[in-house]
């Protein structure tokens, strides 16, 4: 074979071998899920780690090792290890010992392929080591209400006192928003005349995680305090409890309906409803007034069913239904008005029931009484019951109805004195003490155990 050619066939083979192995390789992604983003000394931080193609975003199946490292505050590599990948992911843990600096460190997970492409595109991740030390100032941080959901204008009530519990005014600060561990919000507060500010920002258009965290610093005689709080972020995961009052829902009357809205973590979230009839005619507009608690009147209508919308935060499409009104039961209510206990109850037709009242398992009250269509009032002087929480319970055909509970005789405090035998102990030395209680008369009280 001529030389020349010889070396032509030997180019083109090596480029059609090349262009093979470029289609071959296949580009890869890490991503690292850490169980926090802020930690302290003494805490494990868990994490998985996924390895994914870049092109279908499916596990990848070239590399079976990825490699870890954790930096920290200086730039320095405190911890580098390598990890299997089993189906597209692996799992791993670092334990921050009390040795270690606080402040922030940087994650980075790669894989061989990744390093030899271009740039070295590791995925990197910041997280917060905070080291616990005495306070120089007094912060706190709360946020008034307690859901918000994605694009809404979170509002955040933050204040600074010295350690004297006086207000620091006209104080500069920083503030940073972080959302699944990357910044997205960050600006300066200054304190007013009391030391408050009322931090006002706005979350992201698209929210892909609950994990927010709302980071306030400030540089206080020469060192950097800072408070941080997670930001009550809603997702499309919340769970409503419609309760009627007394128990029943039924047509035809006019009744409380409370309500309680938890998260996907059984926090409560303060959220507004829409109530709809099965028509998708709007009833009526509710918010939940504190910790996700609420309740607002309605008299369902016979053959009507009803459910609920959210509204605020926004991007929430669940409904959730309320209870089926009943056409039988009893609607029932207590209060205290003029040192009654009052009881209402409202029926639809007469029968004849029983309330029973318990305090601590033990009866107090037995009455029989027959109920008129519509509403009737019983009475029962309150001095009559004991100090406590009263449970009303009413019973047909020994079947339990509905029942209500009441806080009775409040005003009626017991006050407790404690004299110890006298004033200085030695360590682990046997103490003894005299207890006095006494009525709200300063009488002895003896306390009855029912």
């Amino acid at each position: 074979m001529n030389f020349k050619v010889y070396l032509l066939f030997i180019f083109l083979f090596s480029g059609i071998f090349l262009n093979a192995q470029t289609e071959d390789f296949q580009k890869e992604k890490t991503y690292i899920q850490t169980s926090h983003v802020f930690y302290k000394p003494g805490e494990t931080m868990d994490f998985k780690i996924y390895v994914i193609n870049a092109q279908n975003n499916l596990p990848a199946e070239e590399s079976k090792v990825v490699n870890f490292e954790l930096i920290d505050p200086s730039g320095s590599i405190v911890n580098k290890a390598k990890y299997e990948v089993n189906n597209g992911h692996a799992e791993g843990y670092f334990y921050f010992s009390n040795e270690m600096k606080g402040g922030i460190y940087k994650i980075k997970a790669y894989t061989s392929w990744m390093q030899n492409e271009e740039g070295k595109n590791a995925f990197e991740k910041e997280i917060t080591l905070q080291k616990i030390v005495s306070p120089r100032i007094l912060m706190k941080l709360d946020f008034p209400k307690k859901g918000y959901g994605a694009g809404d204008e979170v509002i955040a009530d933050f204040s600074m006192r010295s350690l004297s519990n006086l207000p620091i005014p006209f104080y500069e600060a920083d503030f940073t928003v972080i959302h699944n561990g990357e910044k997205v919000s960050e600006g300066k507060l200054i304190t007013d005349k009391e030391g408050k500010n009322q931090l006002k920002f706005k979350l992201p258009d698209i929210l892909k995680t609950s994990d927010a965290l709302l980071n306030i610093k400030v540089n206080f005689d020469g060192f950097t305090e800072s408070i941080s709080r997670n930001i009550p972020i809603v997702l499309n995961n919340l769970d409503i409890r419609f309760m009627p009052e007394g128990g029943t829902f039924i047509n035809g009357i006019e009744q409380n309906i409370a309500f309680k809205i938890l998260d996907e973590f059984e926090k409560p979230v303060d959220a507004t409803l829409e109530i709809f009839n099965q028509n998708h005619e709007k009833i009526k507009e509710v918010s939940a007034y504190n910790f996700g608690m609420g309740s607002f009147l309605l008299m369902p209508k016979n053959g009507e069913i009803y459910y609920a919308r959210v509204i605020k935060p926004e991007n929430i499409s669940k409904m959730y239904n309320l209870p089926v009104a009943k056409n039988e039961g009893i609607v029932f209510n207590a209060d205290k008005q003029n040192n009654q206990i009052r009881l209402k109850l409202i029926a639809k037709e007469e029968k004849s029931i029983v309330i029973k009242g318990d305090f601590r398992g033990k009866e107090i009250y037995n009455q029989q009484v027959v109920l008129k269509n519509g509403e009737n009032l019983i009475e029962i002087p309150e001095n009559k019951l004991p100090v406590g929480i009263c449970r009303f319970t009413v019973f047909e055909n020994e079947i339990p109805l509905a029942e209500r509970i009441v806080f009775t005789n409040e005003d009626r405090q017991m006050k407790v004195k404690i004299k110890p035998s006298k004033q200085n102990y030695l360590p682990r030395e046997k103490v003894a003490v005299e207890i006095e209680t006494t009525d709200e008369n300063g009488n002895l009280f003896l306390p009855i155990l029912l």
